[in-house]
């Protein structure tokens, strides 16, 4: 029965979460967009633009640190990224968000 539902959910193959955390006036910020935007990734994405000056706890959680790049709620990559480090690092992380996410729905339907 786990095996037939992480199937069915491996089919469904959702868009991966991405995190861009940012601010207005970031050249680095706006880079690290280009590069994930040329990055050939072999899924689809879902790229949320987070800015960090909205919002107090993330401007002292991310401060200086901008921008930082979260796939799948993780930490991935911060400050300079390119399209090369980003497709070579997506496809481990992406399984490792997709591994978590089904299991937690496993869970979630056996309880």
């Amino acid at each position: 029965m786990l095996t037939a539902l992480i199937a069915r959910l491996w089919r469904r193959r959702e868009p991966v979460p991405l995190a861009l955390y940012t601010r207005r006036r970031c050249t680095l910020c706006d880079r690290m967009r280009e590069e994930i935007a040329r990055a050939r990734l072999g899924r689809a994405i879902r790229l949320e633009l987070v800015d960090v000056d909205q919002d107090p706890e993330l401007a002292r959680r991310y401060g200086t640190r901008v921008p930082v790049l979260a796939i799948g709620g993780r930490v991935a990559f911060e400050g300079k990224l390119t399209a090369a480090e980003l497709e070579r690092d997506f496809a481990r992380l992406a399984a490792e968000w997709e591994r978590a996410r089904t299991l937690s729905r496993a869970l979630g339907e056996r309880g």
